[in-house]
């Protein structure tokens, strides 16, 4: 091999090599996508805790989908107790490390939850619909959007072309914060992002981008 070419091939081992150190240490712009797991509900005195299992992960991009789909990159995982007072405030505390097996999860409510009882009303269905509404940071747990660094306007762009997956999504809407003029933009640059596709990809955004609208709308008080 020639000296350039073996110049060339250090190069590009150097600078993969630095995304992958820069992404894994959370310095990236890339959309975070969120996995979770809830267990059942127990009573502790006036509040209600359960568990979640929680994973927080980059989906692989470019070359290194291939050959097989290529591996998520995690950035954040773990199981939390999450507990809601009285008054329906949330706060969460690590319980460990690691993503666990389902069959562990229910050993650590055993042991965390051990001498309490389960509350009637939630159970999995209800702890896992809470996750789904209210999203991560709501409940206390670390936000998708706490390992992705981009501006306002680059997080504005991601909800008009659908990036991330709805967790990542309604974090921005929650965290930005925006007015009704705001939201209003932002739908209207939706419904002519979805007007400029074409067949089945224009079915599809208007498919997956209705919970986004509904969150917005919501969120900057139009409804």
């Amino acid at each position: 091999m020639g000296r350039k070419k073996v110049q060339a091939a250090l190069l590009i081992v150097v600078l993969f090599s630095v995304f992958t150190l820069s992404a894994a240490a959370g310095g990236s712009t890339e959309e975070v996508h969120t996995s979770f797991k809830a267990g059942k509900g127990y009573c502790i005195g006036d509040d209600v805790s359960f568990l979640v299992n929680y994973h927080l992960f980059r989906r692989p991009t470019g070359i290194s989908r291939f050959p097989d789909g290529g591996i998520s990159r995690t950035v954040a995982e773990g199981v939390f107790q999450v507990s809601m007072g009285p008054e329906g405030a949330f706060r969460s505390r690590r319980i460990s490390d690691t993503r666990v097996s389902g069959f562990r999860l229910y050993s650590l409510e055993d042991s965390v939850f051990s001498g309490h009882e389960e509350h009637e009303e939630f159970d999995i269905n209800r702890t896992n619909q809470l996750m789904r509404e209210l999203g991560p940071a709501a409940l206390g747990l670390p936000s998708p959007l706490d390992y992705c660094e981009k501006s306002r306007k680059k997080f504005i762009k991601d909800l008009i072309e659908l990036k991330g997956d709805y967790q990542y999504r309604k974090e921005i809407i929650r965290r930005l914060d925006f007015d009704q003029a705001e939201a209003g933009e932002i739908l209207t640059a939706m419904e002519k992002h979805q007007a400029g596709l074409k067949d089945f990809a224009q079915d599809q955004y208007r498919f997956y981008s209705e919970d986004t609208k509904v969150e917005l709308r919501k969120q900057g008080g139009l409804e």
